[in-house]
């Protein structure tokens, strides 16, 4: 049976699935806790299976046994949270008084302690259920977040790459200038070294001094 402190839909148009003629069920929807302004009864798993798959109900209140038969029979389509109550499931009622309500009760704590309780429950319905809300065969690991690591880099080389054309675009008349610069300084050195190898008489030291406080006045 679901446990819940409150709840309340956000319409009308919201229906609660419920076996027929349950008396759980009724006690549960009709109760101050739970409130449902719309209830489907439902009478076999099957109408519960179909009844959550084309959500025709949001969800279904009833006892635990009769759910783990609807898990049993599509384990693959539904899945139950863990439950850790030790008691759940059918109860027995008993005339105020009686003599068999001490037996009972003993022997139902004492298979509760020696863990007999666990043990019918999983001989009954762990076989047919192969999925469990604490199942650890898919882990999340950092490959699954690959999408997300490719879209931060994308985005980070996008925006670096607007900033360097933002930096180029505002200085590269003086980038310009500074490689015309560089480039004519080079280029003046080149001739006078060239015209050294081929005329060393020619050219005596007054015209290579003039030629390098050209260059000189080119960089600047």
């Amino acid at each position: 049976m679901m446990t819940v402190q409150q709840i309340r839909f956000n319409s009308n148009k919201d229906f609660v699935g419920h076996l027929s003629g349950s008396i759980i069920a009724n006690a549960s929807l009709t109760g101050p806790r739970l409130r449902a302004t719309n209830t489907k009864g439902l009478n076999t798993s099957q109408d519960y299976a179909e009844a959550l798959l084309n959500k025709t109900v949001a969800f279904i209140v009833d006892e635990l046994p009769y759910l783990n038969v609807l898990l049993g029979e599509k384990p693959a389509q539904f899945l139950m949270v863990k439950s850790q109550c030790t008691t759940n499931g059918f109860g027995f009622m008993f005339q105020k008084g009686h003599e068999l309500v001490h037996n009972v009760s003993t022997e139902i704590a004492k298979l509760r302690t020696e863990g007999k309780l666990g043990e019918i429950e999983k001989g009954w319905f762990e076989n047919q259920l192969p999925y469990t809300a604490d199942d650890t065969s898919n882990p999340i690991t950092l490959y699954r977040f690959r999408g997300l690591f490719m879209i931060t880099g994308l985005s980070s080389a996008f925006a670096l790459a607007v900033l360097v054309i933002l930096w180029l675009r505002d200085g590269w008349k003086d980038l310009v200038n500074s490689v015309n610069v560089f480039i004519s300084g080079r280029f003046v050195h080149f001739k006078i070294l060239f015209a050294r190898t081929i005329h060393p008489i020619l050219l005596d030291d007054h015209i290579g001094e003039s030629a390098v406080q050209m260059a000189q006045g080119n960089r600047q």
